[in-house]
């Protein structure tokens, strides 16, 4: 979690540095050169694929009318995301990723744009060490937690520990 904030915080000083450095070298685009700017960061977008600050903040600049429907896309994203690298096993990445394209409205207007978003970051997620490590299913992940050898002996110690905070001991001897 600690992570996730880290990550925000570095995208927020990102896009703040490069709207500096992009109104110093952006002032003298022409319009031409706004409109393929403007196609290519639509087909990145169109692809699944995100964004830079900098391509972010080009958008807020030369086509604010733009910017929310893009950033909604960006930060469903980065939710996805932040979900898929919680999740305790293969098949909850799964279940994940199937609930957040289940919620996609028919009528979005970005629809497309948000599956292929959703797309690519499970492709991404899926090409990282942290989902190569979880298990297949979230029952495997407790069995491997059974078969530890310390298993056993805390199990047993939660036991007595419950036991006693449901039955105190009594001194009957007065």
């Amino acid at each position: 979690m600690l992570e996730a904030g880290r990550k925000k915080v570095q995208q927020q000083l990102k896009m703040q540095i490069g709207t500096v450095f992009s109104s110093n070298k952006k002032e003298g685009m022409s319009e031409e050169e706004k409109e393929k700017r403007l196609r290519k960061i639509e087909q990145k977008l169109k692809n699944g694929k995100k964004l830079t600050a900098e391509e972010m903040s080009f958008i807020q600049r030369y086509y604010p009318e733009k910017y929310p429907a893009i950033k909604r896309i960006q930060v469903m994203r980065e939710s996805l995301e932040d979900r898929l690298e919680h999740a305790s096993s293969k098949e909850e990445v799964q279940d994940i990723y199937a609930l957040a394209v289940g919620m996609v409205s028919e009528k979005d207007p970005y629809k497309e744009e948000v599956l292929s978003a959703y797309q690519d970051a499970l492709q991404e997620f899926k090409k990282s060490s942290a989902y190569q490590k979880l298990p297949q299913k979230t029952e495997d992940k407790k069995k491997g937690k059974q078969n530890h050898p310390y298993h056993k002996e805390l199990e047993d110690e939660v036991r007595k520990a419950e036991y006693q905070f449901i039955m105190p001991e009594f001194d009957l001897h007065m």
